[in-house]
C-alpha cells in the first residue's frame, strides 16, 4: 500500500511537471493536479537517427609452426579475453568498419586505445577497404593527436632537442577518414602491438 501510494506521488509530480505548473510540495502538488484539466499527449519528439556504422573488434596472437613439409609458417589466432599471453608476444587489432546504411556518413574517426600492457609497434597501422584515411597516434592518452608523434629530450649539456616519440609511449590510434564513408563500406583497420 504504502508503493502505491509513493507511485501515485511520482505520478501525480510528474504530470504536474507536464503541466508546467510550479511545484511547492507533494500535497501541493497532488492538490493542483486533481484541479487541472486533462492534458494533450503529444507524440514525443523524433530522436536523432544513430549512424548505421558498425565496428568490430578482433584480436589474434602471432604464432609460428610448421606445416606439413617442415617449413616455419606465421599464422595469426583469434584470441579472447581468457587468452594466454607472454611478454615478447605479438598482437594483432583488427576493427571491421561496416556502414550497413543507405547514405554516406562524413566524418568518421576511429580510434582504439593501445592496451595496456603493450607496447604499439611502430609501422603497423594500416587499412583495408580503399578509403583515404589519415592515421593519427596519442602519447598523451588521447588528449591530443598527430601523424608523427615526438617528445622533447634533454641531453647531458642541457640543451634540448625534439626527437620522434619512443613506441612505448603511444597511448592510442585514430583513423581519420578524409572523405564521406559510403554506403555498403566495409574496411579492415589494423595495428599490432607487443606484450610488455
Amino acid at each position: 500500500m504504502m508503493k502505491n501510494n509513493a507511485y501515485k506521488k511520482i505520478s501525480m509530480i510528474a504530470l504536474v511537471a507536464t503541466l508546467g505548473l510550479t511545484f511547492v510540495s507533494a500535497n501541493d502538488a497532488i492538490s493542483l493536479a486533481q484541479q487541472a484539466q486533462p492534458a494533450v499527449v503529444k507524440p514525443a519528439p523524433a530522436k536523432p537517427a544513430v549512424a548505421p556504422i558498425q565496428l568490430v573488434l578482433v584480436s589474434e596472437k602471432k604464432v609460428a609452426q610448421r606445416d606439413e613439409q617442415g617449413k616455419l609458417k606465421i599464422i595469426w589466432k583469434p584470441t579472447n579475453e581468457k587468452a594466454n599471453v607472454s611478454p615478447g608476444d605479438v598482437l594483432r587489432y583488427t576493427v571491421h568498419v561496416k556502414n550497413v546504411g543507405e547514405k554516406p556518413i562524413s566524418s568518421l574517426a576511429v580510434t582504439q586505445p593501445v592496451p595496456s600492457g603493450t607496447i604499439y609497434t611502430l609501422d603497423t597501422a594500416a587499412s583495408e577497404g580503399g578509403a583515404k584515411l589519415e592515421t593519427l597516434f596519442s602519447i598523451d592518452g588521447g588528449k591530443t593527436f598527430t601523424a608523427k608523434p615526438s617528445v622533447a629530450v634533454t641531453l647531458g649539456d642541457g640543451k634540448i632537442e625534439v626527437r620522434s616519440a619512443p613506441s612505448e609511449t603511444y597511448t592510442h590510434i585514430r583513423w581519420k577518414f578524409e572523405s564521406a564513408v559510403p554506403a555498403n563500406f566495409d574496411g579492415k583497420l589494423t595495428y599490432r602491438v607487443r606484450v610488455r
